[in-house]
């Protein structure tokens, strides 16, 4: 496929096609005893529309490109004569039937209009392949950097609380970091994932969950709940775990009731997902909004033009709802 991308390749095949159609005509046509004649014919009438041709496109981005637009004018015009002048000299070397200047001067006034739109229009259709890799490239390596900052936000949040449960219970600051280490495991694989099964998402989360529960007392329910089949499903990693975090971050408190619910529900063609928490009223925390602002613009970039995100708070519940197409 390479070979037919470069340009000499696919002008010849161009100039060879329209020979061909040229010499089919000529048969139709134009009666000789020698067939020879129809292909002679057409090889005449191809030289001059090329030499037409390359000299136009030469005039353009010589003259037209460059702002010289009255010199480009003067020029297309006395080349167009050139190459009417060469077309019917060409004619005269090999005179099947009578030929005329002046059709040729017009054979080259419509051709060369029309070879210069066709480079425009292709132009055109290779500028629009090549924004549309750029913005691809663009938007994955945004991805890249997004995911990339996931790990320091999270680190941060989760080293707070173990911090601030070292303070009370140094055991369960050790069982946190253990449990720390199995997350961390999952998080740094994901990180480098384009994908990952829904089933390896739902196993980082209820690691996760075992984290902060070892930091809660009883007085805060936790819920997780995963329905449906997961085989087969697919998603871009790290999207769902953020929003838990943030469930936890500013749903619990140590000592107040609070509570935390997740569900994760695989159907047919989407995985849906709704995590509640309850409003801590006073609840200091450190707010980088880093998290947040960082998975909807993944959201933006992998799901465009599509409502995959509803935030609520209404009655003391903080809800997101998450519904992702497979």
């Amino acid at each position: 496929m390479a070979f037919f991308r470069k340009r000499w390749v696919y002008h010849t095949l161009t100039w060879l096609i329209l020979w061909l159609v040229l010499s089919y005509l000529s048969a139709k046509s134009l009666p000789t005893p020698n067939p020879w004649d129809w292909y002679v014919r057409g090889a005449i009438t191809i030289a001059g529309l090329a030499l037409g041709t390359y000299l136009q496109f030469y005039l353009k981005r010589r003259y037209f490109d460059t702002r010289q637009y009255r010199k480009y004018a003067l020029l297309v015009i006395l080349g167009l004569i050139v190459s009417a002048l060469v077309s019917y000299g060409l004619h005269q070397l090999y005179p099947i039937t009578p030929h005329s200047l002046l059709q040729d001067f017009i054979n080259m006034v419509f051709t060369a209009p029309i070879a210069l739109g066709i480079q425009y229009l292709k132009r055109g259709v290779i500028g629009q392949f090549q924004l549309q890799e750029l913005k691809a490239k663009t938007a994955q390596t945004e991805l890249n950097l997004l995911k990339a900052q996931i790990n320091p936000h999270f680190l941060f949040n989760t080293l707070n609380n173990i911090y601030a449960t070292n303070q009370e219970d140094s055991e369960r600051g050790s069982e946190m970091i253990m449990e720390l280490a199995d997350v961390m495991r999952y998080h740094l694989r994901f990180s480098k994932l384009e994908h990952v099964t829904l089933e390896e998402e739902v196993e980082l989360i209820r690691s996760y969950v075992a984290l902060e529960k070892l930091r809660l007392s009883d007085n805060c329910q936790v819920k997780l709940e995963v329905l449906g089949d997961l085989n087969g499903a697919t998603l871009a990693p790290l999207l769902l775990l953020p929003y838990v975090e943030n469930a936890f971050k500013h749903g619990t408190h140590s000592t107040a009731s609070c509570f935390v619910t997740i569900r994760i529900q695989r159907e047919l063609n989407a995985i849906r997902t709704t995590i509640e928490n309850s409003i801590v009223a006073n609840k200091r925390t450190v707010k980088t909004h880093v998290g947040m602002e960082n998975v909807r613009r993944r959201l933006e970039i992998l799901y465009p033009q599509r409502d995959t995100l509803q935030v609520t708070e209404r009655s003391g519940i903080f809800r997101v709802q998450l519904h992702l197409p497979l």
